[in-house]
């Protein structure tokens, strides 16, 4: 079992023109939630911006249409007991 933690995305025609965009899931910069819970906020890093994001966003990142599209998708593994 796996927790998504992190994504790249692109914006653009191909890889090598566009842009790249950062997001991270908040409990991972500032964990303020209990063990084994995860926060519904992101953040995204565009340049020198920082946003906060509802965790809607993120599923939204499948492609298509004007918005970013995921390119790497960081995970890390979930403690089973």
């Amino acid at each position: 079992m796996y927790d998504l933690v992190a994504i790249v995305t692109h914006k653009g025609a191909s890889a090598d023109g566009g842009h790249y965009i950062a997001w991270v899931r908040k409990d991972e910069l500032q964990p303020s939630t209990a063990p084994g819970e995860s926060s519904e906020e992101w953040f995204k890093f565009d340049d020198d911006k920082v946003s906060v994001v509802t965790q809607d966003k993120i599923t939204g990142l499948d492609g298509g249409g004007e918005d970013s599209t995921a390119y790497i998708l960081l995970y890390r593994s979930k403690r089973l007991d």
